[in-house]
């Protein structure tokens, strides 16, 4: 029998790629970088797109939960806001001149503390897309906790107050992100002296680039209890239109 031949190439010392294989060289390095550089740019936003819905779905949650409360409220005062209730009737119109809620009436978190036994707890106060603002607790003023502890306050509330909101005109904002644009500042017929305005078929009504929390869109709360998701075009389309006093709709806003 023909003895068969000894197979060289398995008991050599080189590599059996070093003849029939191309190098990696820095051509393909690069490519390998530049496909995962686009898988990344496809992957991020589907990463990122079901993070930025729950947080909206939870910031439309919350003032729905401010509709409510403030609902239950007007339920034993007339169907009325607190800001449009005379004091003397549990509100905050018309305090007595020694009352250091006349002081205190530019503040929007003052607003909420109204409203407190219905909401429960503040943390419904801030919506989890704006990283500026830290929730509190409980409506105390403990530190470390309270919505009326210095540290929190307007610091935990992401929502501003719809000053002129009324039962019987039920498109009329209650509250909405406090990523607003104002057109001036101005005194209002309910005794604030310092609100935002925003002014009837002049307005450019939009949602800020600075502080931004839902980008280009927002969220406003109305007296209906609805929670209307509007972008740009569609705030300014809803402010248009909308007046209250003299013509302007009034907003504490805690930027």
């Amino acid at each position: 029998m023909k003895p068969r031949k000894m197979n060289r190439r398995l008991f050599s010392n080189s590599s059996p790629c070093s003849r029939s294989c191309a190098a990696f060289t820095r051509w393909d390095l690069l490519a390998v970088v530049v496909v995962l550089a686009l898988l990344a740019c496809v992957a991020v936003p589907l990463v990122a797109s079901p993070k930025l819905h729950n947080q909206r779905a939870v910031c439309a949650s919350n003032l729905r939960q401010i509709g409510r409360a403030l609902q239950l409220w007007g339920n034993d005062h007339g169907d009325q806001t607190p800001w449009v209730t005379e004091f003397s009737a549990g509100g905050m119109r018309n305090p007595p001149a020694n009352s250091t809620l006349i002081q205190m009436r530019n503040a929007a978190y003052v607003y909420y503390n109204w409203i407190s036994n219905e909401l429960v707890t503040p943390q419904l106060l801030v919506c989890p897309a704006d990283s500026a603002k830290r929730a509190a607790t409980d409506f105390s003023n403990f530190p470390g906790r309270g919505f009326n502890n210095l540290a929190f306050q307007n610091g935990a509330l992401s929502y501003f107050i719809g000053l002129h909101g009324a039962f019987d005109f039920p498109q009329s904002v209650l509250s909405g992100d406090r990523s607003f644009q104002r057109d001036s500042i101005e005194a209002c017929s309910l005794g604030p002296t310092a609100v935002a305005a925003v002014f009837s078929h002049t307005s450019e009504a939009r949602w800020l680039d600075s502080p931004s929390i839902h980008g280009e869109t927002g969220n406003l709360l109305l007296y209906d209890g609805r929670v209307e998701p509007l972008s740009n075009r569609g705030v300014n389309t809803y402010f248009y239109d909308i007046g209250s006093d003299n013509g302007d709709t009034h907003l504490l806003i805690p930027y």
